[in-house]
């Protein structure tokens, strides 16, 4: 943040922004193992969100790495291969089954043991065959010179000279060879020490791989035993991640024990920090909805009374941007919660599309129609409804009540709303097609008003108790 300029001259969003890119400049200096610079944006951060539960995650990383240098390359390392041998199960187990991972952690220091003590081994006996050989030398050496002894006193003194000079020259001659075979046979030691090493540290290497394969494979099969599946697409990794999201930010945003976990959790899934933050939103969003809407209906959140409504706000961190994206909904859902509930039916028969509605506003319900899909997204920009029933085929002969379900689901705070298919097609493809988006229930045309009210009654009872 500059100096000089207040907080509260700069908006929320913001705030947001600049503490998001932040963490983004810590995560990125970590994994390039510069634990300076990641310091510098964590101070950075602080001053923008200094109460954020993510801040003491990263701190605790970074001084763990600063206390471990020699862990700051190998998440790459270990990342790398978690990709290349398709073992996300066996990552994700570091979160959800801790026992599991120490067993898996004491085997591994069982198996680096034994192969430190086998190298030890290796290179006590090489250190002690050096030891025999220079025993040896020294051995021959002395008998050299004891042999060249008796040959001086047995030589006559006119050819002591002489003698004197060739046993000097074959001396030279011989120290000479005898190095060069000394440094021979240390090459070849040092030769053989080096294959035994290979050989060694390969059969160690072969044999802990196959022990962590065989963990892996025994966890994989617990795991299926138990029901527990890491998606094998992309989609399906950040649907598990919006999941675990949602899970521990109940309250707003989550403890700083949550984040770590949310944390570990993203680096597991392969998710990058602009993913984390997208989905930070939505959920953050989801539940902001979700809290006010209950609040309404219950009555703890009026008109009168909003000071309740920034509390709730300033608890899910919701930006300006955010705010206004959804003041329209909130707004209508004041309207709604005095009501039995509010309805948008989507159907190109303006006949049936009446009926429909003198019925649901006999059993008090209130009640938008339209007649095609993008009036109906017109409807759902203005008002909060708590059910919608939209028919599936549309003058244009194409699906679009399908594609009307998709285009909604991607909206954050309409996901949950119930949705019901109406249709003359009884095909049973088109059906599990609707079922295999999510739609809540699916009604075969013509069909009977009282159970269609029914229908709807418990949808939306079931809708206003979440």
């Amino acid at each position: 943040m500059q100096t000089g300029q207040s907080t509260s001259a700069v908006n929320s969003t913001e705030v947001t922004q600049n503490f998001h890119r932040c963490l983004r400049e810590v995560d990125a200096s970590i994994k390039n193992g510069n634990l300076v610079k990641a310091r510098e944006y964590l101070t950075e951060a602080k001053e923008w969100e200094p109460l954020n539960p993510y801040l003491k995650a990263f701190e605790e990383r970074i001084h763990y790495l600063e206390d471990n240098p020699h862990l700051l390359k190998k998440s790459k390392v270990e990342g790398s291969h978690s990709v290349k041998t398709d073992k996300p199960v066996q990552q994700i187990n570091n979160i959800l089954v801790p026992s599991e991972q120490t067993i898996r952690n004491e085997i591994e220091n069982e198996f680096k043991e034994k192969f430190t003590q086998e190298l030890h081994n290796a290179e006590r006996n090489a250190a002690q065959t050096l030891k025999q050989f220079e025993k040896n030398r020294n051995a021959f050496l002395q008998l050299l010179e004891r042999e060249f002894e008796a040959m001086y006193q047995t030589q006559i003194a006119e050819e002591r000279k002489r003698i004197q000079a060739d046993a000097e020259a074959m001396i030279a001659a011989e120290k000479k060879n005898f190095q060069q075979k000394y440094d021979a046979l240390v090459a070849e030691n040092n030769r053989a020490i080096k294959e035994i090493r290979e050989e060694l540290h390969g059969k160690m290497e072969k044999s802990f791989l196959r022990r962590l394969e065989q963990i892996s494979q025994e966890y994989d099969d617990k795991l299926e035993i138990l029901g527990i599946k890491v998606p094998d697409t992309r989609e399906g990794r950040i649907a598990l991640y919006r999941e675990k999201m949602h899970e521990n930010y109940t309250n707003g945003q989550p403890s700083v024990e949550g984040a770590k976990i949310l944390m570990r959790l993203k680096e597991l899934l392969e998710l990058t920090f602009d993913e984390h933050f997208s989905l930070e939103s939505d959920v953050q969003l989801e539940l902001y909805i979700a809290h006010v809407q209950k609040e309404i209906l219950a009555g703890e959140i009026t008109l009168k009374n909003k000071k309740k409504l920034d509390d709730v706000r300033k608890r899910y961190h919701i930006t300006d941007e955010q705010k206004s994206q959804v003041e329209s909904f909130i707004k209508s859902s004041f309207k709604k919660s005095k009501g039995k509930g509010s309805i948008l039916v989507v159907d190109d028969d303006d006949i049936l599309l009446q009926i429909l509605e003198d019925t649901l506003r006999e059993n008090g319900f209130d009640v938008t129609t339209a007649l095609d899909i993008e009036n109906a997204f017109e409807k759902l920009n203005s008002s909060a409804f708590d059910l919608i029933l939209c028919d599936i085929m549309f003058p244009q002969g194409d699906l679009d009540g399908f594609k009307f379900f998709s285009s909604v689901q991607e909206i954050p705070y309409l996901r949950k709303t119930p949705f019901i298919f109406m249709s003359a097609l009884q095909d049973g493809l088109v059906m599990r097609s609707g079922f295999q988006l999510g739609v809540d229930d699916y009604i075969t045309k013509p069909f009977d008003l009282d159970i269609l009210v029914a229908v709807i009654n418990g949808k939306i009872k079931r809708y206003r108790s979440f």
